[in-house]
């Protein structure tokens, strides 16, 4: 096993039909396109090595992600030109590469640097949005927005008010949502949508959900991971 010399970083969007695929199964996806691309990724050490890659905050199953992020350590010296065109090829349709970058094998994990995301959410026809302005608005005037998490230890109440940065309407049925994401405080949109419409969750799996993108937020600026190392 040779030691990896540089990473690429690609961003890709998760749409149509592959929007149903867990983040395992995206990760089983990418592993096989890369051993069918004939790519020099790096694998771990032990007595189960797997491929060296990392993937950025998972899409909840049936969520749409426009600009989403993976790296992959190379052993090899790769040009990620050369990466992107052999990998597109490789892909099924609905996972799409959108840019690849080569990075320095140090650069920070994208779970570390990302940390802010845009959301947009369909409302279906179901749902009477007439007042939808007015209900935004004092679903925001809340002093908390409690959802139940599921964890080892059983259920957990969070807090969800404060990472909600931003919450609109647009086009008189959508809506639109900035929130801050990390590893302690990743915000699942259905769990906004239930609590703002007081819907169970069979309901609110009907609504369409992109995640439009994912950022760096840094001194009040919003940057593309690719342009982080």
């Amino acid at each position: 096993m040779e030691k990896p010399l540089h990473k690429i970083r690609i961003k890709y969007s998760k749409v149509d039909a592959m929007k149903f695929l867990s983040h395992l199964d995206v990760r089983n996806v990418f592993s096989k396109a890369i051993l069918r691309a004939n790519l020099p990724i790096s694998f771990s050490g032990g007595f189960n090595p797997k491929m060296s890659m990392t993937f950025s905050f998972p899409l909840p199953v049936g969520t749409e992600g426009l600009q989403e992020y993976a790296d992959f350590e190379m052993e090899k010296p790769t040009d990620a030109g050369i990466f992107f065109q052999r990998l597109q090829g490789q892909l099924p349709q609905g996972l799409n590469l959108l840019e690849a970058k080569k990075i320095p094998i140090i650069a920070k994990a994208l779970t570390v640097i990302i940390n802010f995301a845009h959301y947009e959410i369909e409302i279906p026809n179901f749902v009477d949005c007439e007042n939808l302005n007015t209900e935004v608005e004092n679903f925001m005037n809340q002093q908390a927005i409690v959802v139940d998490h599921w964890t080892k230890t059983g259920i957990k109440q969070i807090d969800i008010k404060n990472s909600i940065v931003k919450f609109t309407v647009f086009d008189g049925s959508k809506l639109r949502m900035a929130v801050n994401i990390g590893n302690e405080k990743n915000i699942r949109p259905h769990e906004v949508i239930e609590k703002l419409f007081n819907l169970p969750k069979e309901k609110s799996v009907l609504f369409k959900v992109k995640r439009t993108g994912t950022y760096v937020l840094q001194n009040s600026e919003l940057i593309d991971p690719l342009n982080i190392i």
